[in-house]
């Protein structure tokens, strides 16, 4: 675990509680043991739940990208509607009619902010994501096909905020955005 992945998640830590109750809920869907349900551990578990690997290709599957994908449907609205008021409508901190403070640029900011937590927290542990490389490279055929793309994004990405390089991502693209 390196120091920027614990920062990344302290920094996250709205989205990184989110991410681990979808985890939850996924392994207690598909019936997966959970060894410890404590998501503040300070350690490269921390927004994690600790469990069993998974038996079954398509139980890694869904257990690696649905969070994920859950944790995108969530991000995408909110950082939508961030730059449309920004970029499209213009909304800046002040009103410049009557010089007053713009409560929707807050607004605008902390939609932005949320959404960008959301986004640095899509992917599941790096064991997992392996866990998912290994069945999917064992898979015959059709299921081979399918999900191998799959597994070499989830472990490309699971790789990235492994190192807490995700959050550097999105703050850069932050960045260039407001400066553009």
């Amino acid at each position: 675990m390196t120091v920027l992945y614990l920062i990344s998640k302290l920094v996250t830590f709205p989205a990184v509680m989110v991410r681990a109750f979808y985890e939850h809920i996924l392994l207690k869907l598909l019936r997966i043991p959970v060894e410890k349900a404590s998501y503040l551990q300070f350690n490269e578990m921390f927004g994690h739940t600790e469990h069993d690997l998974t038996k079954t290709l398509s139980a890694s599957v869904w257990f690696c990208c649905i969070p994920g994908l859950l944790q995108v449907l969530l991000a995408v609205p909110m950082m939508a509607a961030s730059f449309l008021q920004l970029y499209v409508l213009s909304v800046t901190p002040t009103d410049p009619q009557t010089g007053s403070v713009s409560i929707m640029f807050a607004v605008c900011i902390i939609l932005r902010v949320f959404g960008i937590w959301l986004l640095c927290n899509v992917f599941p542990l790096y064991e997992d994501a392996l866990n998912l490389w290994e069945k999917a490279t064992q898979a015959n055929g059709f299921a081979k096909v399918v999900a191998l793309p799959i597994a070499a994004i989830v472990r490309a990405g699971a790789f990235l905020e492994r190192f807490g390089i995700t959050l550097l991502l999105l703050v850069a693209e932050t960045c260039l955005l407001f400066f553009l």
